[in-house]
Protein backbone atom coordinates (compact mmCIF):
# COMPACT_ATOMS: atom_id res chain seq x y z
CA UNK A 1 0.00 0.00 0.00
CA UNK A 2 1.37 3.33 -0.58
CA UNK A 3 0.48 6.89 1.52
CA UNK A 4 -0.24 10.10 0.04
CA UNK A 5 0.29 12.93 2.77
CA UNK A 6 -1.10 16.47 2.53
CA UNK A 7 1.37 18.36 5.01
CA UNK A 8 0.21 21.96 6.21
CA UNK A 9 3.02 24.82 5.75
CA UNK A 10 4.79 23.32 8.58
CA UNK A 11 5.06 20.17 7.15
CA UNK A 12 3.01 18.32 9.26
CA UNK A 13 0.53 15.98 7.95
CA UNK A 14 -3.16 17.17 8.12
CA UNK A 15 -4.20 14.09 6.01
CA UNK A 16 -4.09 11.40 4.13
CA UNK A 17 -4.99 8.87 1.23
CA UNK A 18 -4.37 5.01 0.87
CA UNK A 19 -3.50 4.07 -2.57
CA UNK A 20 -2.84 0.92 -3.98
CA UNK A 21 0.00 1.67 -6.67
CA UNK A 22 2.41 4.19 -7.26
CA UNK A 23 0.28 5.01 -10.37
CA UNK A 24 -2.57 5.47 -8.54
CA UNK A 25 -0.58 7.74 -6.05
CA UNK A 26 0.80 9.79 -8.69
CA UNK A 27 -2.75 10.07 -10.16
CA UNK A 28 -4.78 11.21 -6.66
CA UNK A 29 -2.01 13.66 -6.14
CA UNK A 30 -2.48 15.39 -9.82
CA UNK A 31 -6.00 15.21 -9.16
CA UNK A 32 -5.78 17.00 -5.78
CA UNK A 33 -3.24 19.35 -6.80
CA UNK A 34 -0.44 18.28 -4.55
CA UNK A 35 2.77 17.61 -5.19
CA UNK A 36 3.85 13.61 -6.12
CA UNK A 37 6.99 13.67 -3.60
CA UNK A 38 8.27 10.41 -4.76
CA UNK A 39 7.18 6.81 -4.11
CA UNK A 40 5.93 6.11 -0.48
CA UNK A 41 4.88 2.47 -0.38
CA UNK A 42 5.82 -1.07 1.16
CA UNK A 43 2.95 -0.04 3.85
CA UNK A 44 0.72 -2.30 5.46
CA UNK A 45 -2.86 -2.04 6.56
CA UNK A 46 -4.26 -3.73 9.32
CA UNK A 47 -7.82 -4.37 7.67
CA UNK A 48 -8.81 -4.65 3.92
CA UNK A 49 -9.41 -0.79 2.56
CA UNK A 50 -10.27 0.07 -0.76
CA UNK A 51 -7.82 2.57 -2.88
CA UNK A 52 -8.65 6.11 -2.91
CA UNK A 53 -7.80 6.59 -6.64
CA UNK A 54 -9.13 3.31 -8.53
CA UNK A 55 -11.05 1.64 -5.71
CA UNK A 56 -9.73 -1.49 -6.01
CA UNK A 57 -9.17 -3.72 -2.68
CA UNK A 58 -6.39 -3.43 -0.71
CA UNK A 59 -6.00 -6.42 1.24
CA UNK A 60 -4.69 -6.42 5.12
CA UNK A 61 -3.11 -8.69 7.02
CA UNK A 62 -5.72 -9.08 9.46
CA UNK A 63 -8.29 -9.27 6.60
CA UNK A 64 -11.66 -7.33 6.60
CA UNK A 65 -12.86 -4.92 9.77
CA UNK A 66 -15.38 -7.28 11.44
CA UNK A 67 -17.00 -4.85 14.68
Amino acid sequence: MHLLIKEDVNGDAVEGWEVCSDSCHRWLAGFLDLPYKGWYGCHEAEFDTSCHSCGDEIVGVCGPYVD
